[in-house]
């Protein structure tokens, strides 16, 4: 529903992998099992019921009920204590941004009957739900990529470990403003794209993620659209098929050595030294290209 084009404009997405998702320990009241402490303040967990429907054979119509309670600080739901054995007076809750901002728009109906660039950014700034990097065009020629979500401002830390609630105030200080979101407009380069890696620079005022993909997909991107020549209708359809690996060009020549070395490893080697780093299914070892592309990075 979210990769589509109409009449006027032409929208693609990736993961945007930013980091909205935060644990927290929580320490429980010892005099009263069903509160948490905020430092010397004990509050009342927050109790909501919840019902699975389970496969089994030996129930009537195959199914079970199983009913469960979930406890909810104010930062989330304690998703900590599953397994038997690990008893203790702390407990994991969980913060995810975006399940604390769905308003009654989706955006989604705004990006479907966008007419322009501008139409999309503006329906964008609805789909708070999940973080995504949408790129986009119209016809007029207008290009952009976007990511979507909210992403939390954290006054302490980055998220990599649990944070320790010691009292009342919260780590998460509001939400970067949509204006500050990754994104791109009608570059000078001519080109918008993502691949699931790092898209925010050293510079970026925000913490954003610890985590992406690897970047040899979109170095490869920068090898295929970076040329100045106007790009055809066929021409990105053959990109979209392109298989050459620009980290096996790094890593496979490494292992080959490796392989080459030792008498029972030695056919693989050989074969994996003749491979022209495409990801080709029908073919074991593609003849390697002769020059064989250079990268020369731009920025993103």
């Amino acid at each position: 529903m979210v990769i589509f084009r109409n009449s006027h404009v032409a929208l693609g997405l990736t993961n945007a992998y930013g980091d909205t998702q935060d644990l927290y320990v929580e320490t429980l009241d010892p005099d009263h099992p069903d509160r948490y402490l905020e430092g010397s303040q004990s509050i009342l967990f927050d109790v909501i019921e919840e019902s699975l429907r389970i496969k089994d054979k030996k129930a009537p119509g195959g199914f079970r009920e199983q009913k469960f309670k979930v406890r909810l600080t104010r930062r989330g739901p304690i998703v900590s204590g599953v397994f038997k054995g690990l008893e203790t007076d702390k407990v994991l809750s969980l913060r995810w941004s975006l399940v604390e901002d769905m308003g009654p728009q989706m955006g989604f109906d705004k990006l479907l009957q966008a007419e322009s660039v501008a139409d999309i950014r503006d329906g964008l700034k609805h789909v708070n739900f999940l973080m995504l990097n949408f790129t986009f065009a119209d016809t007029a020629g207008n290009i952009g990529w976007q990511v979507s979500g909210r992403l939390p401002i954290r006054a302490k830390g980055d998220g990599t470990i649990p944070h320790l609630v010691t009292g009342s105030q919260d780590n998460w200080n509001g939400w970067v403003p949509f204006d500050a979101m990754p994104q791109r407009y009608n570059p000078q380069r001519g080109w918008v794209g993502t691949c699931n890696h790092k898209t925010v620079t050293g510079d970026y005022p925000y913490y954003y993620s610890t985590h992406f993909s690897p970047s040899y997909r979109y170095r490869r991107l920068m090898q295929l659209l970076d040329s100045q020549a106007p790009k055809t209708v066929d021409d990105h359809w053959r990109y979209q098929r392109d298989t050459l690996n620009l980290m096996a060009q790094t890593i496979a020549p490494l292992m080959s050595r490796v392989l080459l070395d030792h008498d029972d490893t030695r056919p693989m080697g050989e074969i994996l030294a003749q491979w022209g780093y495409r990801d080709d299914p029908d073919s074991s070892a593609d003849p390697i290209p002769d020059p064989l592309p250079e990268f020369r990075p731009t920025g993103i």
